[in-house]
């Protein structure tokens, strides 16, 4: 669960009514997963994006980097780029996004021993911000190409989790869901 309360954000239950499979029509996961299906028409990497990441769908991970791919030639058009393999980019910012949290701190942003409290002296593998360096960031002027697509994969992402709590505003309301 990602706070105190211990209820699922809007992110978790799509995850979760993906992953169980068992939709049932008096369920209320299957309006998570009808929401999803909505948002997919306008967002065309929401489906791939939230299976892989929310549901743990490894065969969702081709769709991703395709749905990604798609963004970073929009991108490359957009600004001129000329890149050469879109794919490959796509693969890296995908496996950078699914997992950027910094391995010294475990996200934290601050030095801890297990057990105790966190105190005010920040990570310095991260610097204080929970996500380790980008992989890329050694290579030259196509690093700021990579860099731009995981911006506009993390911005896609907050549009689509807004779009979706739009849709589930009754449910969510109910349930005191929204975070």
């Amino acid at each position: 669960m990602s706070t105190i309360n211990d209820r699922p954000n809007v992110e978790e239950k799509i995850g979760r009514a993906l992953a169980d499979g068992d939709l049932d029509y008096r369920s209320s996961a299957i309006n998570a997963v009808i929401a999803l299906g909505c948002v997919s028409i306008e967002e065309k990497v929401a489906d791939a994006v939230f299976r892989l990441k929310y549901a743990n769908d490894a065969h969702s991970y081709r769709d991703a980097v395709k749905a990604v791919s798609g963004m970073a030639k929009s991108l490359d058009a957009r600004h001129n780029w000329r890149m050469k393999d879109h794919a490959a980019m796509a693969a890296e910012v995908v496996k950078y996004w699914l997992c950027d949290l910094c391995p010294s701190c475990t996200g934290i942003g601050a030095q801890a021993i297990t057990g105790t409290p966190v105190l005010g002296t920040y990570c310095l593998a991260c610097r204080g911000s929970g996500k380790r360096d980008y992989p890329w960031q050694e290579m030259g002027r196509a690093a700021r190409y990579y860099t731009e697509t995981l911006w506009a994969l993390e911005e896609a992402e907050r549009r689509i989790r807004g779009k979706l709590i739009d849709k589930l505003a009754h449910e969510i309301r109910d349930s005191g869901v929204l975070r």
